[in-house]
């Protein structure tokens, strides 16, 4: 969920900066499947390893589950980083948008 917001937030970064008139990427397309499909293998091996690691105490399982839940928030962490580069990359190569003042209604 936190990568889709992540995206989500990007998008939404995008959208500000470039304005209307410029196409910009959807959401899901920050962030490939193949990506988000890892991130959910990761986390997923690492909430079969917890339970197990507290199932069957040792030292070997314990060490596993942990290394498990560290690389899942390292690819989470990659994860959001990508999104961010895309973000950034995609508004350098478009101008920012020139958004009007808009005139005080005490202005003449």
């Amino acid at each position: 969920m936190l990568v889709e917001i992540s995206a989500f937030l990007g998008w939404i970064t995008l959208h500000r900066r470039c304005g209307r008139g410029i196409q910009l990427p959807g959401v899901h397309s920050l962030l490939s499947p193949r990506r988000r499909q890892q991130l959910l293998l990761g986390f997923a091996v690492a909430a079969l390893a917890l339970p197990a690691a507290v199932a069957w105490p040792g030292w070997l399982l314990s060490v596993a589950a942990g290394l498990a839940l560290a690389v899942a928030h390292a690819q989470l962490a990659l994860a959001q980083r990508h999104i961010a580069r895309e973000v950034e990359a995609f508004a350098a190569s478009h101008p920012p948008a020139s958004i009007p003042t808009r005139e005080s209604p005490h202005e003449p």
